[in-house]
């Protein structure tokens, strides 16, 4: 097996990658962020920022995505995203 391409997708440590329709990922590390990505032209098209404290799992559905993390008193563990405003 070849690798195709590769992306710098975060500064630090990759966590959770979540595949797409459309030939998109969503990515998160420990910079608190979730990046989208397009796997055609290669480019980040969008950044998700809600989190205080490192994202550790995503989980998609049809118009949802579910990102969680850490639980601390200054973040919850649980964010729920609305995919249709991406």
């Amino acid at each position: 097996m070849e690798c195709i391409s590769d992306i710098a997708a975060h500064n630090g440590s990759i966590k959770t990658i979540c595949t797409m329709p459309e030939n998109k990922i969503l990515v998160t590390a420990c910079d608190k962020s979730i990046a989208l990505w397009d796997l055609v032209s290669m480019t980040n098209i969008g950044n998700l920022k809600a989190h205080k404290d490192e994202i550790w799992c995503l989980e998609w559905g049809k118009n949802l995505l579910v990102s969680a993390g850490r639980s601390t008193t200054a973040d919850p563990s649980i964010y729920l995203w609305d995919l249709r405003s991406l």
